[in-house]
């Protein structure tokens, strides 16, 4: 699995709504894919992002990412992109070879004792290994950009592995509400299923 990631700059003038449609046009040229994509534009909240105040973001298989990469239409994406930022940094990377690298402390655990850890205890481990955080740094009120230091990209992380570990959906909209571990807590409490590892 592949995530195409653009880092996006905006022009002065360019507005909100200016971004968000960029992913009518991505609705659009899926229909000429081979296989489904994931796309969602996230909005930068860190103190450091040098104006790239939202990014673009599609998950899709390395076949569909390379005809995505080619086709006609997602050229005039990146026009569009283009007359409306300063700067776009792209980023495209295998995230899937990440995470396994990073689920170092998960690891560790049988499988039998960890379907036994409670929803949190798993949420904590999950994000101690892809954060980089110590335990006691997880309170419900720490927040998971200005706390934590996540950035755009461990924010797509995290939230894909929450989607594998506990099987819930989390929308754009749920991702936009999640921004604390309580947060996080709150979701899972609500929405988790239990699930083999």
């Amino acid at each position: 699995m592949v995530t195409h990631m653009l880092l996006l700059q905006p022009k002065a003038g360019t507005t909100e709504d200016d971004v968000l449609a960029v992913l009518e046009y991505i609705d659009t040229l899926e229909e000429g894919l081979p296989s489904r994509i994931e796309s969602q534009v996230l909005h930068n909240r860190s103190a450091e992002q040098q104006g790239y105040s939202y990014s673009l973001v599609v998950r899709c298989p390395e076949p569909t990412w390379k005809a995505m990469l080619a086709h006609p239409d997602y050229q005039r994406v990146q026009e569009y992109l283009q007359d409306r930022c300063e700067h776009i940094v792209a980023f495209d990377g295998d995230l899937e070879n990440l995470y396994r690298r990073k689920r170092q402390l998960k690891e560790q655990v049988l499988p039998e004792d960890w379907q036994k850890k409670s929803v949190e205890e798993r949420l904590k481990i999950l994000l101690i290994d892809q954060l980089g955080v110590r335990e006691r740094d997880l309170v419900p009120s720490a927040s998971l950009v200005e706390d934590l230091n996540a950035n755009s990209l461990d924010l797509v992380e995290m939230f894909m592995s929450m989607e594998e570990e506990f099987a819930v959906t989390i929308t754009d909209r749920d991702a936009e509400r999640i921004t604390t571990v309580g947060e996080a807590l709150d979701f899972l409490a609500q929405n988790a299923q239990t699930k083999k590892r």
